[in-house]
């Protein structure tokens, strides 16, 4: 409830979405899922309410979601193999963000 209050004050016209746990190692499985996929599906769903939509949502997935490989540079024709939860909770972030595909404009990156 706070993010979509927080939302509907600000009204942001472009949103570049980085908050995340970004620490591959971080431990807590649980945390990582919360916060790397309910929290962007929070966001996204705050955005979509609003009356007058953002003109452009950036969300930082990770290249990450490819997993342990050893092609030097990537394409984004590779197959998601995610090796850790971290890519697994980015590469879930990236099907959840699908859901408001049509109702927002998305834009997903994998640094």
């Amino acid at each position: 409830r706070q993010l979509q209050h927080a939302v509907h004050d600000i009204q942001p016209d472009v949103v570049a979405h980085l908050a995340a746990i970004s620490f591959v190692a971080h431990g807590d499985a649980d945390a990582i899922y919360r916060t790397n996929v309910v929290g962007t599906r929070n966001l996204l769903d705050a955005l979509a309410s609003l009356p007058t939509k953002p003109r452009a949502v950036l969300l930082a997935s990770s290249a990450n979601i490819y997993g342990n490989t050893n092609t030097g540079i990537l394409a984004e024709t590779e197959p998601a193999q995610p090796a850790n939860d971290y890519g697994v909770s980015k590469l879930a972030m990236e099907h959840v963000a699908r859901l408001w595909m049509d109702q927002l404009p998305i834009t997903i990156t994998r640094p």
